[in-house]
């Protein structure tokens, strides 16, 4: 009796030393969680906080979900184009903030009725399927809503309409997975925004797809930020003997180094020059004096500045190597370029002059 005690006990101890599958042993249940909410809404401050966690956040050890919102703001990815992904004179005539983040994907815009979650993990523990269907899995536990995961990844309402755009930043050791959520996002301002006046782009940056969108409220006026950050946090926590959860205020004192990425968010040379290079081709034409007028102009842009401009003009009867001259390595910003266009216009009475100064201005929407 006691050699199959034995036998017995020696089987339980080869058991609980064998080697699990990876899917155990990548589980992120037994990894301490930690969930931040943010109370900024400035969308710089919020994607600092997120940038300096992800670089300096204790991913080894602990998970994190990181939660905020924002006052009105166009958000671009890491290899996008803002020119072209939305009308970047109203935006910022609108007092609209103007940002590009760090990960990949299209072009999304946030106002205070968008959530935005981040998971922050391991290169290894990556797994932004499982994200999705944490926070699908707490929705659809506590409000009678019809949501879903589609091929591209998005969670879907009702089988059709996106209510969430996700991308990712993937480095050697650290990632992180963040997505929006539309709660009652302002979608007339959404349309109006992300959409792109300019013609003629040629370009490899990234470009965003569009789709059909709702809010959740649209479906469930029972659904607001608050009790979305409460459920979806609960959800992420729930088998966590220790409940870490912290409303924060990003600042240089409680994280060391922030202020270096913040600063950095904002630049010209970070939100425009990190646009790839890119071309903006048209062609004019105009009847003046009975002759028809025939251009063709090309602008170049290169980290954001006008590199060059190469234009034909038919009958070429004018030299206007002056104007295109002005431009030079100028920044793509209406700004600086109106005080250009208001000293050009005042310089020369001449109607060709002056019909070419205008499909200047038009080819680039200023």
């Amino acid at each position: 009796m006691c050699h199959l005690k034995q036998i017995i006990n020696i089987r339980k101890l080869l058991a609980l030393t064998k080697v699990q599958p990876k899917s155990v042993l990548y589980s992120t249940k037994c990894r301490e969680k930690e969930v931040i909410i943010s109370k900024s809404k400035n969308i710089f401050e919020n994607l600092a906080l997120e940038d300096w966690l992800y670089k300096n956040a204790d991913l080894n050890n602990r998970n994190y979900l990181f939660m905020w919102r924002n006052t009105p703001a166009v958000v671009v990815g890491r290899h996008q184009n803002p020119w072209l992904e939305c009308d970047v004179t109203s935006v910022l005539r609108e007092k609209v903030d103007l940002a590009r983040r760090n990960s990949g994907g299209g072009t999304v815009f946030h106002d205070e009725g968008n959530l935005n979650c981040c998971f922050l993990t391991t290169r290894k523990l990556y797994n932004r399927k499982s994200n999705l269907e944490l926070v699908v899995d707490a929705l659809t536990s506590n409000w009678d809503i019809d949501l879903s995961i589609n091929k591209r990844e998005d969670i879907v309402l009702n089988g059709l309409y996106k209510i969430s755009g996700t991308a990712a930043k993937l480095g050697g050791e650290r990632s992180y997975h963040h997505f929006t959520l539309l709660i009652n996002v302002n979608k007339k301002k959404l349309h109006n925004l992300l959409q792109s006046p300019l013609i003629g782009v040629k370009t490899r940056a990234t470009e965003s797809v569009p789709s059909h969108i709702m809010n959740l409220q649209d479906v469930n006026e029972d659904i607001n930020y608050e009790n979305l950050t409460h459920v979806i946090s609960d959800k992420f926590l729930e088998n966590d003997l220790v409940k870490r959860k912290e409303f924060v205020n990003p600042t240089e004192d409680s994280y060391p180094g922030y202020n270096i990425i913040l600063n950095e968010l904002k630049t010209f040379k970070w939100i425009y020059a990190k646009t790839p290079n890119f071309k903006i081709s048209r062609a004019f034409r105009i009847e003046i004096d009975s002759k028809i007028i025939h251009t063709e102009i090309e602008i170049e842009i290169q980290k954001g500045l006008i590199y060059n401009i190469e234009f034909s003009l038919k009958p070429n009867n004018m030299d206007l190597t002056n104007i295109v001259n002005r431009f030079k390595d100028v920044p793509y910003d209406t700004t600086e370029l109106l005080p250009i266009l208001d000293v050009l216009e005042n310089e020369n009475n001449d109607a060709i002059y002056k019909w070419f100064l205008r499909c200047i201005k038009q080819t680039l929407n200023v």
